[in-house]
């Protein structure tokens, strides 16, 4: 399925004035979502949320997370791809 990108928003997201004790979320889709303090930026999931232009559209990333469901989901996928690759003649 096709979506809009959010790298706009993303640079929106970016451009918001922090001050100290502040925390600013920017939801990503599923599970992923990116938390943004004055000086730190952390994000969650971003497996598969994110274009190529999003991406660049990121200013800085001090920490990235996963949770274990979307870890298991990407070992399988890479899984399923590996077992197909090794089938072709």
């Amino acid at each position: 399925m096709f979506r809009k990108s959010k790298a706009y928003e993303i640079g929106k997201f970016f451009a918001l004035p922090m001050e100290k004790n502040e925390l600013a979320v920017f939801y990503l889709g599923v599970s992923g979502f990116i938390a943004r303090s004055a000086n730190q930026t952390v994000l969650f999931d971003p497996a598969g949320m994110l274009k190529d232009d999003e991406v660049k559209a990121l200013k800085a990333a001090n920490l990235l997370l996963y949770s274990i469901i979307i870890w298991t989901i990407l070992a399988q996928a890479k899984l399923r791809l590996f077992s197909r690759q090794q089938m072709r003649p």
